[in-house]
């Protein structure tokens, strides 16, 4: 990964708002954008996600604390001034925040909130879980066949981000972006627990298998 440094609140090592116009110079040079894993929630920070948002004419995926940044702010993602693709992966825990509602156990009810808040905020809406579920705007939604639980570990989001994001600089669709990325993601965890077993794999054991991936789907 190639680093840019960018001002931060008082040496706490979060971004400040103050970065806000060279963040956007930034993106200008590049074909899509990732936001959201490590960025932390601080309210500097916070303001920041939800400006470059509104604005931003790339394609984006946002995870994490990105996604956290629209706890109560969720019209901001309704009301975006550019109609550029927009793609958010919460798990159920940031779903709650963002949404205010908890996400059910029982499948056609999961998929219903996710075809409703899709269509509320405009944007493909990933679900992770088992399984997980994407969301278009028109009200399409989709199940993802792979994946298990040993993908229940820290960091295999930040992997699904990449792939996702990896996906909109080629040129893909918001939802086949992560129609895509959620599937090869659930691939090579299924992969690596083929040959690591499901109690051993942690998220890095994923970008591993992902040329596996490749190889059978080509």
């Amino acid at each position: 990964a190639t680093t840019y440094p960018l001002p931060d609140v008082a040496k706490r090592g979060a971004l400040a708002l103050r970065g806000l116009g060279e963040i956007r110079k930034l993106i200008a040079d590049h074909d899509s954008v990732a936001i959201g894993p490590g960025i932390g929630r601080h309210r500097e920070t916070m303001e920041l996600v939800r400006r470059l948002v509104i604005t931003m004419d790339k394609p984006a995926v946002i995870d994490a604390d990105g996604i956290n940044a629209f706890e109560g702010h969720t019209d901001v993602l309704s009301g975006r001034k550019t109609p550029s693709p927009l793609v958010l992966t919460p798990h159920p825990g940031e779903f709650q925040r963002l949404t205010g509602e908890t996400a059910p156990e029982e499948i056609q009810e999961r998929i219903a909130l996710v075809r409703k808040w899709s269509q509320q905020l405009n944007c493909v809406l990933v679900l992770k879980g088992s399984p997980t579920l994407v969301g278009a705007p028109d009200g399409s939604v989709y199940l993802n066949p792979t994946g298990n639980n040993g993908m229940a570990c820290g960091g295999t989001g930040d992997v699904l981000t990449g792939a996702i994001g990896s996906f909109l600089a080629q040129g893909m669709s918001a939802i086949d972006a992560a129609v895509c990325g959620v599937f090869v993601h659930g691939t090579a965890g299924d992969l690596a627990a083929t040959e690591l077993t499901p109690r051993a794999m942690i998220a890095g054991d994923l970008n591993r298998f992902l040329p596996d991936v490749f190889g059978v789907l080509a």
